[in-house]
């Protein structure tokens, strides 16, 4: 019975100070910020070279670079692109999905092999 009176003042104590230590005048505002820089930025991407004579793709938001792509989404292996085409179809898929909300933008192998980076099988 003791120690539940200690737990009881000790909880009472806890909110007590939690709400002690906030002014009924402040206000807190709640953002998530990259919903909001998604929807308001511009979008941008470069295809640079890789390892092994392949490509990969940096996206940017409003000029900071947000993405890093060095290797095929959703596929082991540390190799970029084939080639240039095939990193920029991704990347503006991915810019596709980013402007739509998709966080984060996954890229599916299916989505790869209707892009025709991958063979259908």
């Amino acid at each position: 019975m003791i120690e539940m009176k200690q737990t009881l003042f000790l909880l009472l104590i806890m909110v007590f100070l939690s709400a002690n230590g906030q002014s009924p005048d402040r206000k807190v505002e709640i953002k998530n910020p990259g919903v909001e820089k998604q929807t308001s930025s511009t979008y941008t991407f470069k295809i640079l070279p890789s390892n092994n004579d392949t490509w990969c793709y940096d996206i940017y938001r409003g000029g900071e670079m947000i993405i890093h792509q060095v290797n095929i989404p959703g596929l082991p292996g540390n190799d970029g692109f084939k080639n240039k085409s095939d990193a920029e179809k991704v990347a503006r898929l991915v810019i596709k999905k980013l402007k739509s909300g998709e966080m984060p933008p996954t890229v599916t192998i299916d989505e790869l092999k209707n892009l025709e980076v991958l063979e259908k099988k």
